[in-house]
């Protein structure tokens, strides 16, 4: 792995990017590529790679950093919604980073041809950092990307296994699902359009959903790819179990009260990983309609409800689009959601631990 330590402060740029003398006051950083990652450790050093670091003072396999509390959000966040230990899933994290950078050294065609390497790696890294970074784009995916969104939050090394599995040799495992998408999706690119979907969330996303059609091929160019991607709530629990979920619970109902409400909450403190079944109107903030059950997020925050009459207004925060925060409703103050425009437009949870 081409880590190396060297000292304050970190490098300030982004992963995926490489350093400059604006963002690092580091030299040795300047030659090493793509920055992917730069963790302070508990002595104050920084634990930093690149891409494509040659350094004399490139850190063995086996060296195990110790990193910074104030650093662990990531690790924190995981830990308090799974029962996880943080020591466990740090080192979880740093197994599946050794698995993305055995990845990037191998030069065996693979089975996705029209996907590039480099684009796998750089989203595989920065997944493992950020699962909420898994996007669907314009794609009618959001069901999968809530599975995997939980998925690589609990078990980062299964989750870079699985997409590695699909684009090296055509097939990969979440769990006890086998993905296996048809020759014909192994061989295209994925789609273009102004909300593209990132080539590793193609893989991940866009090849379970092919793998688990029945009857119609979901591909790029899919006929009704709305669709041909759509994904039932029975069949979205049904991969909750299968991935490894154990515990999981699933409830739908047409008008929920503060009852079910309070209930989601309490999986949630209970460190569960909750989804939650909308309507997109709670994204795209269309509160005055009534909306139809046609969304899939993972909820992030309690769901909060006020005590303001008439509106009862409704707070929370959910993983979707590829923002890790989306807070309901947006920062920016479109408008209020009272309870009873939340009720029109919620329709249940899967919850599950891991």
């Amino acid at each position: 792995m081409p880590a190396h330590l060297h000292a304050a402060p970190g490098c300030n740029q982004k992963s995926g990017c490489p350093c400059s003398t604006t963002t690092c006051a580091h030299p040795a950083c300047l030659k090493g590529g793509p920055l992917l990652d730069c963790q302070e450790m508990l002595d104050g050093r920084f634990y930093c790679f690149h891409r494509d670091y040659d350094g004399t003072d490139v850190l063995p396999d086996d060296f195990k950093p110790s990193a910074s509390p104030k650093t662990e959000t990531y690790e924190k966040w995981v830990a308090r919604f799974t029962g996880r230990n943080p020591n466990t899933l740090m080192a979880a994290r740093w197994n599946a980073i050794k698995l993305i950078h055995a990845f990037a050294r191998r030069t065996n065609a693979p089975a996705m041809p029209k996907i590039r390497r480099r684009d796998v790696e750089l989203g595989l890294r920065l997944r493992v950092e950020s699962p909420g970074d898994i996007c669907q784009g314009d794609r009618n995916l959001c069901a999968p990307a809530a599975l995997l969104t939980s998925y690589c939050s609990a078990d980062p090394v299964g989750y870079v296994k699985y997409v590695i599995g699909v684009y090296e040799y055509g097939y990969g495992f979440i769990g006890k699902i086998k993905v296996a998408p048809c020759s014909d999706f192994l061989q295209e690119a994925p789609p273009k359009s102004s909300g593209m979907i990132p080539p590793v969330d193609w893989i991940a996303l866009g090849g379970l959903r092919n793998s688990e059609n029945k009857l119609l091929d979901y591909r790029a160019d899919s006929w009704f790819e709305g669709f041909r991607g759509g994904t039932s709530f029975e069949q979205l629990k049904d991969w909750f179990d299968r991935a490894g979920f154990t515990k999981v619970k699933a409830e739908e109902f047409k008008s929920p009260s503060i009852i079910e409400v309070a209930r989601v909450n309490d999986l949630l403190e209970a460190r569960y990983q909750v989804i939650l079944s909308v309507s997109n109107n709670l994204v795209t903030e269309n509160f005055a309609s009534e909306g139809k059950q046609d969304h899939a997020v993972v909820l992030r925050s309690r769901i909060e409800v006020g005590n303001d009459a008439p509106n009862y207004s409704v707070k929370f925060t959910v993983s979707s689009g590829g923002q890790w925060n989306t807070p309901v409703p947006s920062s920016e103050g479109k408008g209020v959601l009272s309870f009873t425009a939340f009720r029109r437009n919620f329709f249940g949870y899967i919850a599950g631990k891991f």
